[in-house]
C-alpha cells in the first residue's frame, strides 16, 4: 500500500513542480508512477501455489483500485483550487 501511494505522490510532485507539465499529462503520468501491474503475481499465485496463497495478491489489486480512485479526487480537487486562483488573479 505505501508503495503505491509513495508512487503517486513521488510522480505528482516530480511532474509538477520539475517538468511543470499541463494537466492532462500530469493525470497520466501520476496514474502510470503509481499503479504497478500485480496480474502477473496473480497468475503465478493461482497457478503454482493454493488458493489462499491468492488472497493478498487480490488484496493488493483492491488497495490499488481504491488508491486510484482517491489519487483521481484529489487531482480534480487541486485542478478546481488552481482554476479558481488563476480566475482570481
Amino acid at each position: 500500500m505505501m508503495l503505491c501511494a509513495t508512487g503517486y505522490v513521488i510522480g505528482w510532485l516530480v511532474i509538477k513542480f520539475i517538468f511543470q507539465w499541463d494537466y492532462e499529462d500530469l493525470v497520466a503520468l501520476t496514474f502510470n508512477t503509481g499503479m504497478r501491474n500485480i496480474s502477473a503475481g496473480a497468475v503465478i499465485a493461482i497457478t503454482f501455489f493454493p488458493a489462499p496463497v491468492t488472497i493478498p495478491v487480490i488484496s493488493a489489486m483492491l488497495i490499488q483500485q481504491l488508491l486510484a480512485s482517491f489519487n483521481g479526487h484529489m487531482l480534480q480537487r487541486l485542478s478546481n483550487k488552481e482554476a479558481a486562483q488563476k480566475e482570481a488573479v
